[in-house]
């Protein structure tokens, strides 16, 4: 992070004063016992008579040992009173001025960039120094899709070329970073297009300061015609079709036909035609696509360039889809409706590669359905079922004739009893009480057979408790614990979740206890949404519903990004016990699709290994990993989509009259559009309305005079002094 400029505020200090509420006659007693004091000692001849060793004191000798003497004592008889020392503190804070200055990739289309950089590079330095020579210090910052702090130096290296505008994000990290400062003014440099975020004329979160706007970018709409947006699918099935839309606009074009084209490789799959009736027209087309062919499928969708367009490049657009061959079917088994089934439903439906189908069976009226749906399942979820039957069988009976994997989720007391008959799962729930616990969770911080989101560790400790069977579940080593329970502040290492991995047929997963309600809206109070809850969920059926992965060097990625997004592998790789390697030699080659290759090594971070690629270009990218142990040498390999911000490629003007009203909202001004009066225009503008003043923060200490340490010196330096000059002269 770039180093930025800060003046201090001026510090006062105002003379501590002392507060002594003793009464009068405290005074006197005081006073009186340091009087007897000194004539005790030194008032009477036979406390200073001559000595063997000491030739006596002369009067003056004695008032000063008196004076010392009774100095001592008066002192230690103040501090009975319990004096208090007052310090007052006062710090004066300075003005500062903000700059929030736009550094999206609109801000220099349609203008001479090369010369608009090199002013936006300088500009900054200049309303500095300006500033400062008016005794107000500026603080200045560059946004895009993030905010950064940028000072002479940065700026001079800052391009211009962010790929999205998200106003909102920067106004609340400048309003928190500037809360409780004395800000004399935001300045905000923008072209008024944002692209992310809330709307800037609806955010309730902008500075208690008065805002001054700049306008950049170019006002004069041009002649030109762009795709706007395209809305798809991103996972598709072999054999089915996906909806397409695409919003495409143009300026001054009135009349001109354009002709949209929707290609798969070569193959062109769709063709239409449209023709603006206005300058400043837009069309929404749709169309259907058909997915044949298995794997990330490239298509491309084409606007007709027309006459002396300004800007071709926009009239193309790349996306890719992934096509499956066909979706999981999650079938849940519910012994009657429950939120926690409603929960994990919702859940599972979020993701688009999952077909979930929910049967209840006090509702259920056809049990060849039934059946038939449990031969098609991929995953079956069996809620509150254990211990009953269906058809005379018992459900482990059904469930064996079957080879899908299973998640049991015992909610209730009567299946948690059920699963004593069950001794051959190898869990069991000793010494059960017949009554229930609320317990916190916390996630098993060795799991490894699949991972979670970040934040997820830290959430689920504050979601609500689960309500779980009283008692210790005992389980055999064939289990690994995903879940443990939290008793308050204490971590107990007794699971109530866990999957089953063995040699047995097929996988499973038991979990204890009910409550998935509350996590899923717990996770969206906290979170605005219900990412980390779906997560979890999601996670458990994918891993039951895959192959048995006993794959020793793994390598996972993500196979879809957008170009202002890191990509980064991580890696793990196991000895011949399935136990982590901690120092392995693990590369990566990760090749583009103009046949660039890109070579890399793994970090170790943590438990795992770790390569960060950076922000790659839009396109279709593949890799290939390998690692050599044990004298073998383990591959890896897949491919990520980098998809491309289109945000700010379109040919919009600058929006000039939203900085206006913005302005005029907070008690500000509009300055202009940008140009070599800008300076003086804001600091003309500051002082119309009104120069901030510096503001007086006092600060009121009260101190218990006994803790200063002076004193307790003086003390000792006074009574030392006595002692020494009484020996020296009247003798030991």
């Amino acid at each position: 992070m770039p180093t930025l400029h800060f003046t201090p505020p001026l510090l006062t200090f105002v003379q501590p004063q002392l507060l002594v509420g003793g009464e009068p006659w405290q005074y006197a007693a005081i006073a009186l016992v340091c009087l007897l004091g000194g004539w005790w000692l030194y008032g009477r001849k036979i406390g200073i008579q001559k000595q063997s060793t000491g030739g006596g004191l002369r009067i003056s000798g004695r008032l000063a040992l008196a004076l010392l003497r009774m100095l001592s004592i008066g002192t230690l008889a103040f501090l009975l009173l319990k004096p208090l020392v007052r310090t007052v503190k006062i710090d004066q804070e300075n003005p500062v001025a903000v700059l929030l200055m736009d550094e999206s990739a609109s801000v220099l289309r349609n203008a001479d960039s090369t010369q608009m950089l090199k002013t936006l590079r300088a500009w900054p330095g200049e309303l500095e120094e300006r500033l400062l020579a008016e005794g107000v210090h500026l603080e200045s910052f560059g946004f895009a899709g993030d905010i950064k702090p940028r000072n002479a130096q940065t700026w001079s290296e800052s391009t211009w070329d962010g790929e999205q505008t998200n106003l909102d994000a920067a106004v609340q990290e400048i309003n928190s970073r500037f809360e409780h400062r004395n800000i004399a003014a935001l300045i905000l440099a923008s072209d008024g297009l944002s692209n992310r975020g809330s709307n800037p004329e609806y955010m309730t979160s902008w500075p208690k300061a008065r805002l001054f706007t700049v306008g950049l970018g170019d006002t004069l709409a041009i002649r030109d015609r762009w795709i706007d947006r395209v809305d798809h699918n991103r996972v598709a099935y072999l054999g089915n079709t996906f909806p397409l839309e695409a919003v495409i606009q143009a300026q001054d074009m009135s009349g001109e036909e354009a002709i949209i084209e929707i290609f798969h490789g070569n193959d062109r799959l769709g063709k239409t035609s449209w023709t603006p009736s206005s300058d400043n027209a837009s069309k929404r087309l749709e169309f259907v696509i058909p997915a044949e062919k298995i794997g990330n499928q490239r298509f491309e969708i084409r606007c007709s360039i027309g006459d002396r367009e300004a800007n071709p490049q926009n009239n193309a657009v790349t996306f890719y889809v992934e096509v499956l061959e066909s979706k999981r079917q999650v079938l849940c088994i519910t012994a009657a409706p429950h939120p926690d089934v409603n929960s994990i439903l919702l859940a599972l439906q979020a993701n688009e590669q999952t077909e979930v189908e929910v049967v209840h069976l006090s509702l259920l009226k056809n049990a060849s359905e039934l059946l038939a749906s449990i031969q098609n399942a991929d995953v079956i979820l069996a809620h509150n079922i254990l211990g009953q039957t269906f058809g005379g069988l018992d459900w482990t009976n059904i469930m064996e004739m079957n080879t899908q994997p299973v998640w049991w989720i015992l909610g209730n007391l009567e299946t948690q009893d059920a699963l004593q008959f069950h001794r051959q799962w190898g869990v069991q729930i000793e010494q059960s009480t017949g009554i229930t616990e609320a317990h916190q969770s916390r996630l098993n911080p060795t799991f490894a057979l699949f991972d979670f989101p970040i934040g997820l560790e830290n959430a689920i400790r504050q979601w609500p408790p689960i309500q779980g069977p009283f008692g210790n579940i005992a389980w055999s080593p064939a289990w690994t614990p995903l879940m443990y329970r939290q008793l308050g502040a204490l971590e107990t290492e007794q699971a109530f979740w866990a999957v089953r991995t063995d040699a047995s047929t097929r996988r499973m997963a038991v979990s204890f206890g009910q409550g998935f309600w509350s996590w899923r809206m717990r996770s969206f109070l906290k979170e605005g949404n219900h990412d980390l809850f779906n997560a979890i969920i999601q996670k458990q059926v994918q891993f039951l519903g895959s192959q048995e992965n006993l794959d020793r060097f793994r390598v996972d990625a993500p196979k879809r990004i957008e170009s202002d997004q890191r990509l980064v592998f991580t890696g793990e790789v196991y000895d011949a016990t399935m136990t982590p390697v901690e120092a392995a030699n693990m590369t990566l080659e990760l090749e583009a699709q103009d046949g660039d290759v890109y070579s890399y090594s793994f970090l170790r971070r943590g438990n795992r290994y770790a390569i960060d690629a950076g922000r790659l270009p839009a396109g279709r990218y593949t890799w290939t990993a390998q690692c050599t142990l044990d004298q073998e040498i383990f591959n890896a390999n897949g491919a990520c989509i980098v998809e491309a911000l289109r945000a700010e490629m379109s040919s919009k003007a600058a929006d000039h009259d939203i900085l206006i009203r913005l302005a005029e909202k907070t008690g500000g001004s509009f300055c202009g559009g940008f140009d070599n009066e800008t300076s003086e225009r804001i600091i003309a503008a500051m002082k119309a309305n009104g120069w901030p003043a510096p503001i007086m923060h006092e600060q009121v200490h009260l101190d218990d005079l006994i803790q200063w340490r002076f004193i307790l010196w003086l003390l000792i330096g006074w009574l030392t002094c006595e002692w020494i000059i009484r020996r020296r002269t009247l003798g030991y």
